[in-house]
């Protein structure tokens, strides 16, 4: 069954599972808002003084898109597996109070 710093370990990974993938999802959202209005997110790399003019290319909004959705698909597993480990815990009788 494991005892409580095993349960815990476990809750407490599965939370920041959650929050980067939540956090992902908000900064894809940043890009793609970004995107559809055209201006261009500077990239690692670029030199300030080197950034090219806010161009979006099509390709830029649908790769925006596509990052999106996998930070939202990314984010639904996170949950997911965060529910399962709940699941799990209670069929195997573990406290609560040991996924807080």
């Amino acid at each position: 069954m494991g005892d409580e710093a095993y349960w815990r370990s476990r809750a407490k990974a599965a939370r920041a599972a959650v929050a980067a993938a939540e956090a992902r999802v908000a900064q894809a959202e940043a890009a793609a808002q970004s995107a559809s209005a055209g201006i261009r997110q500077p990239q690692p790399g670029d030199a300030l003084a080197q950034i090219p003019p806010p161009v979006v290319t099509d390709a830029d909004r649908r790769a925006a898109e596509a990052a999106l959705a996998a930070a939202r698909s990314d984010l639904e597993r996170a949950k997911k597996a965060l529910a399962d480990l709940e699941e799990e815990a209670r069929r195997k009788g573990v406290l609560p109070g040991w996924l807080r």
